[in-house]
C-alpha cells in the first residue's frame, strides 16, 4: 500500500524571511522605534520586581483592507484600516517555555493610525500596567498546580528582522465591482440560483518587539476571491456550494472566463444537491476530498500541536498515527503546482522543515 502523504503548508513565515532582502530604514520607523524603547524601559523595572517578569513582548498590526461584496449584480464596497496593540508577558520559568508561566497572548488596545508618539506611549502603559495585574493574578493563582516537565523544542534565540514599508497599492475598486456583478448575474434558466461573490484585499504591517532582543518588522499582501451559489430545495433548505482563491498578486487570480465557468459549476452542483435525497446518519469509513480532508488533519492535529502545553509534546518519537500517514509541516513553501498557501506566524521562529514520518512525532 502507498503511504499517504499530507503537506501542510503554514506560509513562509516572517513574510519571506531569509528570502527577502530589505533596506533597513528601521530607523525612520516611528512605531518600531517606540516599541522598542518602552520593551526596554519597563523591561529593566519590572525585571527587578519581587515576582519578576522575564520576558515582556509588543506586538502591534497595522491593517488596511477593501472588501467588495456582489448580490445578484448589487454590489458594495466597505473599507476599514486600524492598528492594534497585543501586550504580552511572562512570569516563571524562562527555560524553552518550560514550567509554569503567565500567557504571552492577552488583551488587544487599540492605537493611533499617526504616529503620535505620546498617544502610542499610553496605549502601551495602560495595556502593560492590565497585563501585567492579570499576569501576576494568574501567576499566584496557579502556584499548587503541577509543573510540566516535559521537554519543549522551541528556540529562543531572538530574531531580527526588518523589512521597510510596501509601496502603497490601490485596488481598484470600479473595475471589480463591475465584474463581479456580471459573474453573480450567471443563471441557468431552469435554475433559480442566488450568486454571490466577493474580493478581500489585505495588507498588513506586523511588529514583533521582545525583551530577549527579538526585533521583527514584516509586511503581508493578501487577496481572497470567493464565490456563492445557493439553490433552495422544495423544502426551502438552503443548499449550497462555494469556491475560493488566494492570491498573493491581483495578477495571479483567475480571469473573468474563469470565474464564469466555476460560477457555472457551482449553479449546477447546488442545483444537484437540492434535488438530492436526505442523508441519513451513518456511522463508518469516510473518503474526504483533498481540500476537506487538510480542513479535517488540520482541526484534529494541527491545533494540538501548535499548543505551548500540548499534550503530543511528552511523546516525542513516538507514534501518533498509523504507519501509513507522513504529515509534512513545510512554512517555507509559497505554492505547490501553482496553488498558492496562506497560513498565519505566530512565534519569532524563522521558518523551517519539520516531518512527521510514518507516524511519528520529530
Amino acid at each position: 500500500m502507498k503511504r499517504l502523504i499530507v503537506i501542510v503548508c503554514c506560509h513562509f513565515a516572517l513574510c519571506c524571511y531569509g528570502q527577502m532582502q530589505s533596506v533597513d530604514t528601521s530607523a525612520e520607523d516611528v512605531l518600531f522605534r517606540v516599541l522598542k524603547s518602552e520593551v526596554n524601559y519597563y523591561y529593566s523595572h519590572l525585571s527587578q520586581d519581587s515576582l519578576p517578569v522575564n520576558l515582556i513582548s509588543m506586538n502591534a498590526l497595522e491593517e488596511k483592507n477593501v472588501t467588495i461584496i456582489s448580490d445578484m449584480g448589487y454590489a458594495t464596497v466597505n473599507q476599514s484600516a486600524w492598528r492594534r496593540l497585543f501586550p504580552g508577558m511572562r512570569i516563571g520559568k524562562t527555560e524553552s517555555y518550560q514550567g509554569r508561566s503567565g500567557s504571552v497572548l492577552g488583551n488587544q488596545n487599540d492605537l493611533p493610525l499617526t504616529n503620535d508618539t505620546a498617544v502610542i506611549k499610553d496605549v502601551i502603559w495602560n495595556s502593560l500596567s492590565e497585563k501585567y495585574n492579570a499576569t501576576k493574578e494568574a501567576f499566584e493563582k496557579s502556584k499548587d498546580e503541577k509543573e510540566d516537565s516535559a521537554k519543549c523544542s522551541i528556540i529562543t534565540e531572538p530574531e531580527k528582522y526588518y523589512e521597510a514599508p510596501q509601496p502603497e497599492y490601490k485596488i481598484d475598486k470600479e473595475k471589480w465591482k463591475a465584474l463581479l456583478n456580471r459573474i453573480t448575474l450567471t443563471r441557468k434558466d431552469s435554475t433559480k440560483a442566488t450568486c454571490r461573490a466577493d474580493i478581500s484585499f489585505t495588507e498588513q504591517r506586523k511588529y514583533m518587539v521582545k525583551s530577549d532582543g527579538t526585533e521583527i518588522v514584516c509586511n503581508n499582501r493578501t487577496y481572497w476571491l470567493s464565490l456563492y451559489a445557493m439553490v433552495e430545495d422544495k423544502k426551502v433548505i438552503a443548499c449550497p456550494m462555494y469556491k475560493s482563491f488566494f492570491a498573493y498578486n491581483e495578477s495571479e487570480l483567475p480571469d473573468e472566463n474563469k470565474l464564469r465557468e466555476v460560477m457555472a459549476d457551482l449553479i449546477e452542483r447546488a442545483d444537484a444537491l437540492s434535488k438530492a435525497p436526505m442523508a441519513e446518519a451513518y456511522s463508518g469509513p469516510v473518503l474526504f476530498s483533498g481540500d476537506a480532508g487538510g480542513v479535517f488533519f488540520h482541526e484534529v492535529l494541527g491545533h494540538r500541536l501548535e499548543k505551548d502545553d500540548s499534550e503530543f509534546k511528552p511523546m516525542m518519537g513516538k507514534n501518533v498515527l498509523s504507519s501509513e500517514i507522513s504529515v509534512i509541516c513545510d512554512p517555507t513553501l509559497k505554492e505547490i503546482n501553482g496553488t498558492m498557501y496562506k497560513g498565519w506566524y505566530h512565534e519569532e521562529l524563522p521558518a523551517c522543515f519539520t516531518p512527521e514520518e510514518r507516524g511519528c512525532t520529530q
